[in-house]
Order: structure tokens, then C-alpha cells, then sequence
């Protein structure tokens, strides 16, 4: 039988907070904003401090209230509408709430309507006695009353009367008051079609350049506009768009004047050019002159300064003085080219590049379903007999709190524990039987994990892998089966049914410790653990470490991820439990499979469709149907050599005629893939690695005949993805490209053959041409006349 697992996509409603978590581990994608029907919030996470817009119309805006315990003026002063009543069926705790606008959205929320939202609430206390463990009970109705919300919670029992009583009059027991606002809205996905990248991942880091600048020499301000940009990354660089722009710019020396300088003045064009004439120290010789054009070429901000030659540009957007035969300089993310200096008039065509522009992005929304929790005063939920004696109605205890009992029963050769409150022994509190790596609620069901990559300098050597897993909590049934049954005669005889809970500890009395193959345990202390749902944690390696580990995690052998959660219960000669944490791709909390039933048309039995959920093939091993009579024999079990289950593939079963339809259990062996695990664990936007390429071009290539100004080489995988652009031009005949290369590739130990794929970018002074992709695998790249056709 299939060990029981709590739905994992119901701990949003369970844990709020931990489900969030898992909701950033895993996002979706988007959809156009037309495509909602329901609120936008402005970011995700919603909250009540942001005010939410109608999908179809921004000036309709909505806020989220808030709630409190509402007051009424009685003779004594204000007081609580807080009641807890003896009934003849037992005790009822009735709270109204009252709904305000949240104090923050101060006067921006005038006008706004209360956004459409589900409460309920759930009482939640410690109990001394229990050492640590913690109850909660919900409010079982929720009603609008005259513009507020009542909530009551009923017991019957004299012992749970007794245990709302003390949770609601001891301060020990920490009791507090949680409201749950429950709220479908569309939250903000930004997405980018150049697939960017985290900035603290791969990010290229490039040494500083000294500038020379001279503080005396000026030029005028309309000529260049000048805007400072971090350094580009060369995976993240778009394609530049040269755009060639005719005008005939003409640069004359011209002295600077002290104190003013001259306007621009238009000289007539000369009929030749002079060479430049050599300078025995170009790193040290400056020119103090000035430019006058002939007509002002405007140069949008990060522009490409080198194609004009004229060197490098200050903080303030100012040209430094002209130098001779000085090789480029960078600045500001820009490469300004070779810095030549200029004895007299020189006649130059420039050609404007598109400014270097971030990549591309676009908001979309997805549909989402959030609880928003908060806890109103009184903190703790504490009321006096004596100062609140109208909030209790005849109610009083039956005895004092009891004491917390430990129960060990062994169940398969294990012993586990089973904790009851000596006051209300009918009730029992279980650990599970440990926590297993989950599958995602949603098809396909791939383990879910994410893997992100960093790198300092962009190199393996320096790579590390983060990697965040969400485990599920599995409890075996037949285990609470026999606990229920085995603890109820220890209770009058087994006269009394025993109602086994899931235990609930604080976090401050749980601890993760994780231990990778091969290595010893140490503590998580960032993990967030849920005792009945599951636990989020991440680990970072490096990344030889991670691909062991990932080896590892293939399961079939002893050579996994390990470890235990610890739970500290306030007990002096108790030692803390130990719940043991496993996870291995080929065993999984979660269904791998969906399981069909459906009668046939004609009376003669029912139809089985047993569907691949999961990303990895596997193999049918069993398959039993029973009734409420007994069990069903199942026909068209495969053969034991019959081929796996292919994912999303689907295997028809047949179970005899019954008058009721059969409930169908199945075991099943998974086989991992582990490049379709790979796939879907994987953050392909953080997956890149570096392969240096040396492009090449032989001074031809810029020769008059060919007309050919600047040529520019896009580079990147063999099978596509992000790229890097490097530029040649007459005096850059040779440079190198980064070549962007998959960290799955080394991961899951692709064979790589060094391939990749270029297309060129030809610019002359009458058009720009582009090449087609091309695929390659040299170490250098020549880019030939061929290639500029």
C-alpha cells in the first residue's frame, strides 16, 4: 500500500508563509494582463499594505482589510465581543471581528473598495503541559453579521472545554488568535526575451582601465551626450544594430582660449587629409586643442566613440585630449577604440552604433490563490476570569491541565512515539516516518527542486551550484491503523476510540541536519520545516561536489542525500525525536502516476487507465482493485520484459464486473531520466559556463574594395540560447568571444565536441548586411570574405 502524503499543494492554506516559499521555488509563467479576471496586485508578494487594481480598468482600485476584535460600550467601559458559553451540547467560543482599512495605505486608500476575500481563523496555543507542542483549532463557522465577521468554535467534550478554557486564561499557554485572509488575485511575472540572468550570477568581471584625462580640454555638449553605464556583460549583450548615418563630419584643431571658448565654426571641406604625424611619446603627449565641425552630429548616449577615433570620455561626457597611435581605451562600459590624434583638418564619416540597450523584458500575470495571515490584540489571546468575567458563560474547567504521557509502539521493526495529554488521553499526537523528497502537484511531476548556478569569474573552477529542495512529511497508514487500535486499550479498556493528530511543534524546537554522499551531517539553519506538510531547505556546493551529488540522487544505491530532523519537546529526561529526511530521484513523496476509473457502457467491468504523471519513464510492477466486499481480480498486467512507461503515455487495465466501483492501488518502479530530471530542475537562465574563441580576420577584410567598415560576430552554442558579440575592425583584426556553454552539459556529462554556432554582421557605407548561422568547433574563428557576401 502506498504511504499516505499530505497534499503538498494544500500547505499554502495550512502554512502560509512556508507555502510561499515553495511558490518562489517553482514559478509559472504568464499571461497578457487582458487575460485576467481577477485583481492585479502591484508585486508579488501581495499584502495589505499595497492597494490591488481591476484587470480591466487601473482606476478601479481595491484595498485588502485588515481585521480586529470588535468592542461594545458597556457600563464597565469598552469591552471585547469575545464569548466563550456553556451549551447543552457542549462549549462555544464566539469572536466578531471587525474589518478596517489597513493604517498604512493611509489617505491613498480613500475610494477604494475592500477587495473581494475569504476569513477563517484558527485558534493557536501551546499547551504548558505538552512540552512543546503545539494545538490549533479552527474557527468551524464563519458568518457576516451587520458589517462584521463572527466566528465560533464548538466542543462537545468536557475534557476540550477544559483545554480552550486553560489555552484562554493562562499566559504560559501563548494562545493567539490567527485570521486567515484568503484572496484570488494576478501576481506580476517579468519575463525577458533575452532570457537574463540573476546579476550576482555569471556576471563577467572585467579590470578597470586607466583613463587619461585632460581637465583643460572642452568640447561642445551638443556634439556628444554622454551617459555612464555599468560594464556589460558579454553573455547578456544584444545585437548591435549599426546604423549608418551619411553626414560628412569635419574636426579642426582649434586653440582653447583660458576663459571662454569659442562656438563651433563651419570650415570648408578639404580635399585631402593629411596623415597623422608620429609622436616619439604618445602615452605622454597632448594636443591642447579643440574641435570645430561643420555641422553637429548629435550621438545618442553609449554610443561606439571608437568608430570616429576619437578617444576616450570623462565622467562629465567631455572628449580627453587626442593622442597618437594609443591603443583603446574603456570607459563606462563603452570601448572608445584607438585614440588618434589629429595634427590638422580630417574629414571622417562616422558610423553611429544603436545605444547597448538592457535585454528586453515584458510583465505578465499569473492567476494565484494567497492566505494572508494576521493576529489582532490582544497578544496573547488572554482574557482574566476575574477583569473579563463577561467573556465566560457558565464555563468552567473539569480539573486541572494534565500532563503530557509518551506512548512507544513498535510498528515493522521500529519503535515510534505517540504523545497524549493525561487530561485528554483520547487524543494522540504522532511524528511521521520521516520526509522524502517531493514531486511537484502538477504534471508533469518532477522532483521539486531547483538548481541555480554561480560563478566569480565565469570559469569551472570557480563554479558553485545552489540548490533548494522542498521534502514532503509521509506517514504510513497502516502504522496509525495499528497505533489507533493498540492505544485505545490502554484507555478504558478500549471503550474509548483514540483520534490519532498529527504533532505540531514550534519552529524554534526544530533542526535540519544534511549530510551529502559521503560526507558527515551538519546543520541547516536556514531550513523551514512543517511537521505534517513539508520542509523547504537549500544547500550550496561546489560544483564537482554537486555533480556527486547529483549522481547520487539518481538513486539504486546506498549513496544519497541524507540526514534528520530533530524535535526538541520541553521534557528533561526525554532526548529529543529524530525523524530521518531521504532524498533519491527513484523514490519520491508524491504520486508518479494518475490512476482512472470508469465503468463500461455494456455492464462487464470497469476500465483502468494508469497515466505516466511523472518526467521519467517507469515500470508497472503490481496493480490490486477491492471493494467493500473484498478484493477484484485486475487482467492486462504487462509482462515483467514489457517495455517502461514512456512519460504521459497511458496503460489500459480491466477490472471484473462489481455492483461498486473498485478503488485501484498501483506500485510502480520509477526510472529516472536524467536528462529530462535535469531539465526540469535546472534554472536554465543561471547555466552557463565560458568557452574562450579567438576570432580572427586578415586585413583584406577592410581593404577599399571591399567596402567593409565594421564587422560584428554573434557567438554562441550549438543549439542555441544566449550569446556574446565581439566587433573587427582595421585595427582590430583579432579578439576574443566568449561562448556561452551549459553547466547541464557538464552536469549530466555530455559529450562536447567544442561546436558552436556564429553568423556575422558586415557594415558598409551604403547598407549592413547578416549572414546565416554557421556552426563551427576550432578554437579560432576566421571570418573571411566569404562569410561578408
Amino acid at each position: 500500500m502506498p504511504p499516505f502524503t499530505r497534499d503538498i499543494a494544500m500547505t499554502k492554506l495550512i502554512r502560509p508563509d512556508l507555502g510561499e516559499l515553495l511558490s518562489q521555488l517553482k514559478p509559472q509563467a504568464g499571461e497578457e494582463r487582458s487575460a485576467m479576471t481577477v485583481p492585479v496586485s502591484p508585486a508579488d508578494p501581495p499584502d495589505d499594505t499595497m492597494l490591488f487594481e481591476a484587470a480591466d480598468d487601473p482606476a478601479r482600485r481595491f484595498h485588502l482589510p485588515t481585521y480586529r476584535i470588535a468592542t461594545v460600550r458597556a457600563g464597565a467601559g469598552e469591552q471585547f465581543r469575545v464569548r466563550f458559553a456553556q451549551a447543552a451540547g457542549g462549549a462555544t467560543l464566539e469572536v466578531f471581528l471587525e474589518p478596517v482599512v489597513p493604517p498604512s495605505l493611509g489617505d491613498s486608500a480613500a475610494g477604494t473598495a475592500a477587495l473581494d476575500h475569504v476569513v477563517s481563523a484558527v485558534l493557536v496555543f501551546e499547551p504548558a503541559e505538552l512540552a512543546g507542542v503545539r494545538r490549533e483549532l479552527p474557527f468551524t463557522e464563519v458568518q457576516r453579521v451587520d458589517g462584521l465577521v463572527r466566528l465560533a468554535l464548538t466542543v462537545t467534550t468536557a475534557a476540550e472545554t477544559s483545554d480552550l478554557y486553560w489555552a484562554l486564561t493562562r499566559p504560559e499557554n501563548r494562545t493567539r488568535l490567527v485570521v486567515r485572509r484568503l484572496i484570488d488575485v494576478a501576481v506580476p511575472v517579468v519575463v525577458s526575451a533575452e532570457r537574463p540572468r540573476p546579476d550576482r550570477i555569471d556576471v563577467i568581471a572585467t579590470p578597470p582601465v586607466q583613463v587619461f584625462i585632460d581637465p583643460t580640454v572642452r568640447i561642445d555638449p551638443r556634439i556628444f551626450r554622454f551617459e555612464p553605464v555599468a560594464q556589460p556583460d558579454p553573455l547578456r549583450d544584444p545585437d548591435p544594430t549599426a546604423v549608418l548615418r551619411a553626414d560628412r563630419v569635419v574636426l579642426q584643431p582649434q586653440v582653447l582660449q583660458p576663459e571662454a571658448v569659442a562656438q563651433p565654426a563651419a570650415v570648408a571641406e578639404p580635399e585631402a587629409v593629411a596623415e597623422p604625424e608620429a609622436v616619439s611619446q604618445p602615452e605622454v603627449a597632448v594636443l591642447n586643442q579643440r574641435f570645430a565641425v561643420d555641422r553637429i552630429v548629435q550621438l545618442p548616449a553609449f554610443a561606439r566613440l571608437g568608430a570616429l577615433g576619437l578617444g576616450s570620455v570623462g565622467d562629465a561626457g567631455e572628449l580627453s585630449p587626442m593622442r597618437r597611435r594609443i591603443p583603446g581605451r574603456v570607459f563606462g562600459g563603452l570601448d572608445v577604440g584607438p585614440v588618434v590624434g589629429l595634427p590638422g583638418p580630417m574629414v571622417v564619416d562616422p558610423v553611429v552604433v544603436d545605444p547597448v540597450r538592457p535585454p528586453a523584458t515584458v510583465t505578465l500575470y499569473r492567476r494565484t490563490t494567497r492566505s494572508l495571515e494576521v493576529v489582532p490584540a490582544p497578544q496573547p489571546f488572554v482574557f482574566s476570569p476575574t477583569l473579563h468575567d463577561y467573556v465566560f458563560a457558565g464555563v468552567t474547567p473539569s480539573g486541572a491541565p494534565g500532563a503530557l504521557v509518551l506512548d512507544q509502539l513498535e510498528f515493522d521493526g521500529t519503535f515510534h512515539s505517540y504523545y497524549r495529554s493525561s487530561g485528554r488521553p483520547e487524543v494522540a499526537y504522532f511524528l511521521p516516518d520521516g520526509f522524502k523528497l517531493a514531486r511537484l502537484p502538477q504534471r508533469p511531476r518532477s522532483p521539486f527542486m531547483s538548481v541555480q548556478f554561480d560563478s566569480a569569474d565565469g570559469t569551472i573552477e570557480q563554479a558553485t551550484a545552489t540548490v533548494v529542495i522542498a521534502a514532503a512529511a509521509w506517514t504510513d497508514p497502516d502504522r496509525l491503523a495499528d497505533a489507533a487500535a493498540r492505544l485505545s486499550q490502554r484507555i478504558d479498556g478500549g471503550a474509548t476510540h483514540v483520534e490519532l493528530q498529527p504533532l505540531i511543534a514550534d519552529s524554534s524546537r526544530l533542526s535540519l541536519r544534511l549530510a551529502l554522499p559521503g560526507e558527515d551531517a551538519q546543520d541547516v539553519p536556514s531550513a523551514v520545516i512543517d511537521l505534517r506538510t513539508v520542509l523547504r531547505t537549500g544547500i550550496e556546493v561546489p560544483l564537482g561536489r554537486f555533480q556527486r551529488l547529483f549522481d547520487a540522487l539518481q538513486g539504486g544505491g546506498a549513496a544519497v542525500l541524507t540526514g534528520e530532523v530533530e524535535v526538541r519537546l520541553d521534557h528533561p529526561d526525554r532526548p529529543a525525536e529524530k525523524v530521518p529526511f531521504e532524498a533519491r530521484f527513484d523514490d519520491l513523496a508524491g504520486d508518479a502516476v494518475d490512476v482512472a476509473v470508469t465503468r463500461r457502457p455494456d455492464g462487464t467491468g470497469f476500465d483502468v487507465s494508469v497515466l505516466n504523471a511523472c518526467e521519467s519513464p517507469l515500470r508497472l510492477d503490481s496493480a490490486t482493485a477491492r471493494t467493500s466486499t473484498g478484493p477484484v481480480a485486475v487482467e492486462g498486467m504487462p509482462p515483467a520484459d514489457a517495455a517502461p512507461l514512456a512519460p504521459a503515455a497511458q496503460l489500459g487495465l480491466l477490472v471484473a464486473a462489481s455492483a461498486e466501483s473498485p478503488v485501484v492501488d498501483v506500485d510502480v518502479t520509477v526510472l529516472p531520466d536524467r536528462a529530462a530530471i535535469w531539465d526540469a530542475v535546472c534554472d536554465e537562465t543561471t547555466s552557463f559556463l565560458q568557452r574562450q574563441v579567438t576570432v580572427r580576420t586578415p586585413a583584406v577584410m577592410f581593404d577599399a574594395a571591399q567596402g567593409v567598415i565594421e564587422v560584428t560576430v554573434e557567438i554562441g552554442p550549438a543549439a542555441g540560447g544566449l550569446t556574446s558579440t565581439v566587433t573587427l575592425r582595421p585595427d582590430t583584426l583579432e579578439t576574443v568571444a566568449t561562448v556561452p556553454v551549459p553547466f547541464g552539459d557538464v552536469v549530466v556529462e555530455k559529450e562536447d565536441a567544442g561546436a558552436y554556432r556564429y553568423r556575422v554582421t558586415a557594415v558598409r557605407a551604403d547598407r549592413v548586411s547578416e549572414g546565416e548561422w554557421k556552426t563551427r568547433t576550432a578554437g579560432v574563428l576566421w571570418i573571411v570574405t566569404g562569410d561578408v557576401a
